[in-house]
């Protein structure tokens, strides 16, 4: 699972091969959403687990 996922996030699609690094290397692009009738309690959610964080 990524951490899009965790999060909330909805895995929209990959676009392969996408950039190109400085040593040449090609990397993949990963693209997530969030509606925004879906943000409110995912704010509430990554609220929560930053306050969980934060207390140890």
């Amino acid at each position: 699972m990524t951490l899009g996922s965790r999060l909330g996030l909805v895995h929209e699609g990959t676009l392969r091969s996408h950039m190109v690094r400085r040593d040449g290397t090609r990397r993949d692009s990963l693209y997530y959403s969030v509606l925004a009738d879906e943000w409110p309690s995912l704010r509430d959610r990554l609220l929560t687990r930053i306050a969980a964080k934060m207390a140890g």
